[in-house]
């Protein structure tokens, strides 16, 4: 099952969200069984930022994308630690009692109420266990080039 991936875009610009929401394109809530949802016109191609931002300014790009969104609660996952490349949106994901295949990421934000828990590969199996992201955590990597393709 792939979780329904709301916007994917470059960490240089949120605007991809705005657009695709001003676009109509329906979205999900996370976790449900659904393919991703780009953006209309395609992934964030752009470049990463030289200095990628630190803790506390991922926090900060992630609050404004689910603000964007009009949503409370979310996760944000990175496809370079330290939250350098394409920026993943997942508003509103229910629960943790499913598990949600995601793109490769190494790192996240959460900002919601529960602790979510990472992966390395498809599935979810207990054995693949990487790392874990506290409620209003942000984790700049899982560990030395490490990858997270589920969670829940």
């Amino acid at each position: 099952m792939r979780t329904p991936l709301l916007a994917k875009v470059a960490l240089t610009s949120l605007s991809a969200v705005s657009l695709a929401t001003a676009a109509g394109v329906a979205f999900a809530p996370a976790m449900a069984a659904a393919e991703p949802v780009p953006p209309p016109d395609g992934p964030a191609a752009a470049p990463a930022p030289a200095n990628p931002p630190t803790n506390e300014a991922a926090v900060t790009v992630c609050r404004r994308a689910l603000d964007d969104l009009q949503v409370r609660e979310g996760v944000c996952f990175w496809s370079g630690q330290n939250f350098a490349g394409d920026m993943s949106v997942y508003p509103r994901p229910s629960g943790t009692d499913s598990c949600g295949s995601i793109d490769p990421v190494k790192s996240a934000v959460n900002l919601t109420r529960e602790t979510r828990l990472l992966y390395a590969f498809y599935g979810c199996n207990p054995a693949n266990f990487i790392a874990q992201v506290e409620p209003n955590e942000a984790r700049s990597q899982f560990g030395p080039d490490t990858n997270a393709r589920s969670w829940r």
